[in-house]
């Protein structure tokens, strides 16, 4: 197992314990010279991450293993190839690299759908071509795996994994995916904070989960 950044809050105000909103430049570059020094080497971003990747390219990221997602495709693109070719090119402008370690579907329902064929096809051109070394997928629940792998099956998937949710290994799919070869990213890890915040300042919004959570504390 290995460490990765998530890079969502160098672009937005997101996670439940986050009480700073989004981190300012000279955070991102004092937080990555840190996690470069302990030895992290990969980091996780979006195109749906707000300023992201811009942040990350305007640090510098060459010398890191970039991984990013590629967004939902809109119901009424005109030419797939074209507005594939037109989000990876975006991302890789915006992170100022020529190629990066990972794509992701950031909504890999899209395998599913009408451009789903003509969908892959040009993402696996494009892997091909060099912009990406490894074609995967960000998902929700292992249940969705059963139609997508039919279709294509992984480098990498990133799914939720933590203490609470151990549906991917539970599932029988961790196991599936090692031996399939897939790396497997486990994202929401704390989910958002929530289980590394002091029980008196949790938002009420939790009080239906007291019980596990309490449980949680004890331990």
């Amino acid at each position: 197992m290995k460490l990765a950044l998530g890079t969502v809050q160098f672009g937005i105000d997101y996670g439940v314990a986050n009480t700073k909103g989004k981190l300012d430049s000279g955070s991102v570059a004092s937080l990555l010279a840190y996690a470069k020094a302990e030895g992290i080497d990969l980091l996780d971003t979006a195109a749906a991450y707000g300023t992201s990747e811009s942040v990350l390219g305007n640090i510098g990221v060459s010398e890191w293993k970039c991984v990013t997602k590629i967004a939902a495709m809109p119901s009424n693109v005109l030419n797939v190839e074209e507005w594939v070719a037109g989000q990876i090119n975006l991302s890789l402008k915006n992170l100022k690299v020529p190629s990066v370690h990972g794509l992701l579907l950031h909504n890999p329902c899209d395998l599913l759908g009408k451009f789903g064929a003509e969908y892959l096809s040009t993402l696996l051109d494009l892997k091909q071509s060099g912009l990406f070394q490894n074609l995967g997928y960000s998902i929700y629940s292992p249940r969705q795996l059963e139609q997508l792998t039919k279709i294509y099956w992984p480098d990498i998937v990133q799914t939720p994994f933590n203490v609470f949710d151990q549906r991917i290994k539970e599932s029988g799919w961790l196991e599936k995916l090692s031996i399939g070869g897939t790396k497997v990213h486990a994202r929401s890890a704390f989910l958002q904070g929530l289980l590394l915040m002091d029980k008196d300042v949790r938002p009420s919004f939790f009080k239906k989960w007291s019980e596990p959570l309490s449980l949680w504390d004890a331990i």
